[in-house]
């Protein structure tokens, strides 16, 4: 009998951890984090046998309304702290004058929010607090392609340097004491809420292993991407 290595508990750092596991079609999503928190699917997302990258699932988003939500939690509160949010997208489409959420939370647009998105109209891969750009770099996606994302404060062991990466490589850094994140009380929302509106600039395509870590850069210089689920 072959028995296989256990897979590693997620570490305490890691606040939120979507594998993307389940039966085509279904709508029940597990957070494997540690804090183990509630997720609902909202839309038409989906678990989907369209594509995967490492199992034979990941999280399908139609581009209409779709999108996953968890309610408020400390576990969002990432004040002046490490940061890193990562993971894997495959765009099915680009709507070249819209834009396509991966990760956001908004009490009140635009005066308090944080939201991870990638601007079709303007070909930008960015992250903003309170409707100001903190990261904002140029970067065109092939469709039908799976791209590993990457948003990091901590780049370089800097606490206040800020960077994107794709598939490993640095996109762009900037440097900037500021700003501190803020507390909202709000859910935090996955592949849709961009902006002022529940279920808009939404993504359409697949995303897998999903995870935001807090208290730690997972990278600070170049890296070779996951070769495997976390």
């Amino acid at each position: 009998m072959v028995i296989k290595p256990r897979r590693a508990r997620p570490d305490s750092y890691t606040k939120i951890l979507i594998h993307s596991q389940g039966a085509n079609g279904s709508v029940v999503f597990r957070d494997s984090s540690q804090s183990g928190h509630v997720i609902t699917a909202n839309g038409n997302v989906q678990i989907s046998t369209g594509t995967s990258k490492f199992s034979p699932v990941s999280m399908y988003f139609d581009g209409t309304g779709d999108y996953l939500s968890m309610p408020d939690s400390d576990d969002w509160n990432f004040g002046s702290g490490l940061l890193t949010i990562d993971t894997w997208a495959y765009f099915l489409s680009i709507d070249s004058g819209g834009y396509h959420t991966f990760v956001v939370q908004r009490e009140s647009y635009p005066t308090a929010s944080m939201q991870f998105f990638y601007a079709g109209a303007s070909s930008l891969l960015r992250i903003s607090y309170n409707d100001t750009a903190i990261i904002s770099q140029s970067w065109t996606p092939s469709l039908n392609t799976w791209y590993h994302i990457a948003f990091i404060r901590g780049w370089g062991g800097n606490a206040n340097d800020w960077a994107l990466t794709v598939d490993g490589a640095i996109l762009g850094t900037v440097a900037t004491t500021n700003p501190t994140l803020g507390d909202y009380a709000a859910q935090l929302e996955i592949g849709a809420g961009f902006g002022g509106s529940v279920g808009g600039n939404a993504f359409n395509g697949y995303i897998d292993e999903l995870r935001i870590s807090k208290g730690i850069a997972r990278w600070t210089s170049n890296f070779t991407p996951p070769t495997r689920r976390y």
